[in-house]
């Protein structure tokens, strides 16, 4: 199968993801954010880009309730607000991605005085090394954002600049 792309931002958000990902076996997207705003962003453009927010399972709803204390929506996009810890982003990761109906998770941190962006961005790249989906992350917010990401492409965790070019990437798988 051949991936069609209309630029060079297209076509290396593409490798980014196909060089580093397994391909998603269904369009059903988790994203999970500290900053409800990315996380809409992030919906709306799964709209646009022909995937879905997955529907959780009710289990999972209620895990998140339980096991992540930052918690201010379980539901997808599930939103861990801005005093999230590293843990909380953790728990969640992992929940998220033992639902069935999660095909690929979207990570989007926002540079909060109370997280320690470097140590999300090390999480996600720890993650994705036993993570039998895509996971992309895009870290919003400048400057703020440049040591996290040289750590997320460290270990080769794709990246984007937005959340509606990580969703456009994940669309072409």
């Amino acid at each position: 199968n051949a991936v069609r792309v209309k630029d060079l931002d297209e076509l290396f958000d593409a490798l980014s993801l196909f060089s580093s990902m397994p391909v998603m076996q269904g369009d059903g997207v988790a994203v999970l954010t500290n900053a409800g705003g990315l996380g809409v962003m992030a919906a709306d453009a799964c709209g646009d880009y022909g995937l879905s927010l997955s529907e959780l399972q009710p289990e999972t709803v209620h895990r998140l309730e339980v096991e992540v204390p930052s918690l201010a929506s379980a539901t997808n996009p599930v939103d861990i607000r801005g005093d999230a810890s590293s843990q909380d982003f953790r728990n969640a990761l992992q929940i998220l991605s033992e639902d069935e109906q999660v095909n690929a998770i979207i990570g989007l941190v926002s540079p909060v005085d109370t997280v320690d962006m470097d140590e999300v961005a090390k999480l996600l790249g720890d993650f994705r090394v036993n993570c039998n989906m895509p996971l992309v992350a895009a870290f919003v917010g400048g400057t703020e954002c440049l040591s996290p990401i040289r750590i997320l492409r460290e270990k080769k965790v794709p990246d984007y600049p937005t959340p509606d070019r990580a969703v456009r990437a994940l669309s072409m798988m």
